[in-house]
């Protein structure tokens, strides 16, 4: 069956695009004058766009049921966008390319991961959701690991050449191998399968199947004063803050190693571990959670991503130039371990905590909420670094974080299957 469904090798190449770019974008920045606010401005476009995306990817999917068409268009697109980034370089115009790239890339997650369960029989589901997600971190790796030779040899913005060919072979891998499914379903099909939800959310946690109306806003706080259902909330506002702390401490790192003599190569080399660490992250994070349960599992691993936050913020404040670089290569490969080991059983602590019959509500209100703490880490973080230093950018989000562990070890049950 595999042989035969071979459309899903596509996410190699599509996830090296994705993962390259986000490592050049804000080293691009950096290196041709632009400050950390320039940066933040750019990825804050960027985060913003996802939303739009979702919702408009996702009615589309729902409503004309081509997964094909929307799988070809956006990655050609985002050729386009990686095509004109190359030979419209300026700073001025990225915000808004970026954006657009990221406005199409929200496409690609409903229609690939309803492939996956119309594809396949739902035997094969964990097998390939599993297979799917390795593929994705080789992908991230294979548009990573060339950056690191790419610019010792030629110049930064050269490296748009290797993005834009593996678009344009992700575009092509696609029209060629992905054939329409003779059966299709809607999105909200994902909701009703742990393995399909806790990894979609996991990999990219906004999944609007709608937008949220007011009342269920005052509903949701009104489960505050509820025994019963008023840990939901808690678990909610933690990743919440969870995700501030995400793009507080990671908007403005690039220009942080730039400031300290980290070499075009060396900030590829950061991106290269972390994607390993990531991809080990997710292997053993579930065994983790089997061992401790899943909300231990998820205290421990966000207590060891805040502390390493606070390190990382005394690292910045006491040492400065190229000595920074050891330490924080293992502090960063430790915070970006833990994300991973905490995600999974996060999501599964997610999906559990939901009546099935309000899970498209609960989802479109978690996705707001996570969408809202990007872009409020990614906005400010740029002001708060350039104004008061990157110590207390780093010192503030492991904070947060520490909050939003306070916050987690409030959750109890929640609705059970």
């Amino acid at each position: 069956m595999w042989k035969r469904c071979p459309w899903y090798w596509g996410l190699l190449p599509l996830n090296a695009v994705t993962n390259g770019l986000s490592t050049f974008i804000p080293l691009y920045i950096v290196i041709t004058g632009g400050s950390v606010i320039d940066v933040a401005l750019t990825l804050s476009t960027y985060n913003f766009s996802l939303i739009p995306g979702f919702l408009l990817w996702g009615y589309i999917t729902d409503q004309f049921h081509r997964r094909k068409s929307v799988l070809v268009g956006t990655c050609a697109g985002m050729a386009v966008c990686v095509m004109l980034m190359f030979f419209h370089p300026q700073r001025v115009s990225l915000p808004f390319m970026y954006g657009m790239f990221g406005f199409l890339f929200a496409g690609v997650a409903p229609s690939s991961q309803l492939l996956v369960i119309e594809t396949f029989q739902k035997r094969q589901w964990n097998d390939m959701v599993a297979r799917t997600n390795a593929i994705s971190s080789i992908g991230a790796i294979a548009g990573i690991v060339p950056g690191i030779v790419w610019t010792l040899y030629f110049s930064l913005q050269t490296y748009l050449i290797y993005l834009l060919a593996l678009a344009v072979v992700t575009t092509v891998f696609f029209d060629r191998y992905l054939t329409e499914p003779k059966v299709t379903f809607e999105r909200n099909i994902v909701t009703h399968f742990p393995e399909t939800l806790t990894s979609r959310i996991r990999d990219i946690p906004i999944l609007f199947l709608r937008i949220p109306h007011i009342s269920e806003w005052l509903r949701f706080f009104r489960m505050l004063s509820s025994r019963i259902t008023g840990d939901i909330p808690m678990l909610f506002f933690s990743m919440f803050l969870f995700f501030i702390s995400t793009s507080l401490f990671f908007t403005p790192f690039t220009p942080y190693l730039i400031l300290n003599d980290v070499s075009d190569s060396g900030v590829f080399f950061f991106s290269f571990v972390t994607s390993c660490m990531n991809s080990v992250g997710w292997i053993y994070s579930s065994k983790l959670a089997v061992r401790h349960g899943e909300k231990r599992a998820a205290m421990i691993s966000m207590l060891g991503r805040a502390l390493s936050m606070i390190v990382m913020g005394a690292v910045a404040l006491l040492v400065s130039g190229f000595n920074v670089l050891f330490g924080a290569l293992l502090l960063v490969s430790m915070i970006t371990l833990c994300f991973s080991l905490a995600n999974t059983p996060i999501s599964t602590m997610l999906y559990n905590s939901i009546d099935s019959h309000r899970r498209g509500e609960y989802l479109g209100l978690y996705s707001a909420l996570t969408s809202i703490g990007v872009l409020i880490g990614s906005t400010i973080s740029g002001y708060m670094s350039l104004q008061l230093s990157y110590a207390v950018t780093f010192l503030a989000a492991g904070g947060l974080l520490m909050i939003g562990i306070s916050l987690l070890s409030q959750f109890h049950n929640g609705y059970q299957h």
